[in-house]
């Protein structure tokens, strides 16, 4: 013992403090054993089974959930290249959207997906804006539509045929 180092309780638990924080520091992993790819924040892959799972026809229901209240059927004929969805949408009862090409991504199980259809009222273009999930045989999210009738927002949900 070093003469005038007399050990206190204090000076007892300090040393206990000091020894167990040199343990945990020398216990967790150090930045050699983090990846150095950046991918925390990258895109989920989209696996060659999601992506048979999403090609096909889905057929299902939308429901405007502004004003004013609206539903009726939608469906889907999808094809998938990697993330890349394209191909036809077929909207029934909108005040909008009528049938036309459809494009979008899929990463992981979340769908994203854009169309333009020739307008219901026959004049101009209308616009739909998808954005869900897939999960299993059924694909559901919610959409933004936009015409000359104004905008409107809902949920959408479809089964795998």
């Amino acid at each position: 013992m070093l003469k005038g180092m007399a050990i206190t309780p204090l000076r007892a638990a300090i040393g206990l403090a000091t020894l167990l924080m040199l343990t945990a520091a020398s216990c967790s992993p150090d930045k050699a054993d983090k990846p150095t790819d950046k991918s925390t924040n990258a895109v989920p892959a989209t696996t060659a089974a999601a992506q048979s799972a999403l090609d096909g026809t889905w057929k299902g229901t939308w429901t405007r959930t502004s004003p004013p209240p609206g539903n009726g059927t939608v469906t889907f004929v999808l094809h998938v290249n990697g993330q890349a969805v394209t191909g036809t949408v077929d909207v029934g009862s909108s005040a909008c959207l009528t049938k036309g090409d459809i494009s979008g991504t899929l990463a992981g199980t979340a769908l994203t997906m854009h169309t333009s259809t020739p307008a219901v009222s026959g004049t101009g273009q209308a616009t739909g804006d998808y954005q869900g999930s897939l999960n299993g045989n059924k694909i559901s999210g919610t959409l933004t539509v936009t015409c000359s009738a104004g905008v409107g927002v809902g949920t959408w949900e479809a089964t795998r045929q």
